[in-house]
């Protein structure tokens, strides 16, 4: 049991990671990332976002690319997590533990279907069709991202500046 709950804790170290890096890489601002849950939003760690949330952002009407970034970054955690843990990529998306990353994309979907009236199954499958980016970057960036999942790991949490110097010492 305890080689199982070892196993879930650095999986999430590394799904953590891998927002972390992918948003680090993409130039998008955050606070912190952590690996410590959050009972109360039932979530398992998270990136803490430097600014407005996803869902203001779109309200605000972003730049196509800002979406772009937002979505890439929402797919990285499972990109990552699925390299370390040898599973498919939807497995792990269709997971409990992507439940959140699912909802922002799903935020995402539905604002930009409302403010731009373009059908939905189309959005869907523009915004689908970036996964395979994320998987790309965190492929490109492995060594960045075993990096943060080994400082998380040991930290539990970091802000922006130690996972910027973890990235730096790593190359």
């Amino acid at each position: 049991m305890e080689d199982v709950v070892e196993m879930s804790r650095e999986a999430i170290a590394y799904h953590e990671a891998g927002h972390a890096v992918v948003a680090y890489a993409l130039g998008c601002p955050f606070v912190l990332v952590t690996i410590v849950p959050d009972l109360s939003l039932l979530m398992e760690g998270g990136l803490k976002w430097d600014g407005l949330a996803q869902s203001e952002v779109l309200r605000i009407g972003p730049s196509e690319s800002s979406v772009d970034r937002a979505i890439t970054m929402s797919f990285a955690g499972a990109a990552a997590e699925a390299r370390f843990t040898g599973q498919e990529f939807d497995q792990v998306w269709l997971d409990t533990g992507c439940a959140g990353d699912r909802e922002g994309v799903n935020r995402i979907i539905m604002a930009i279907t409302r403010m731009h009236h373009v059908p939905l199954g189309q959005v869907t499958m523009r915004v689908l069709s970036q996964a395979p980016d994320a998987e790309r970057l965190i492929a490109e960036r492995w060594v960045e991202v075993e990096a943060v999942a080994g400082a998380l790991l040991e930290r539990q949490t970091l802000s922006h500046a130690e996972v910027e110097s973890v990235i730096a010492s790593s190359g």
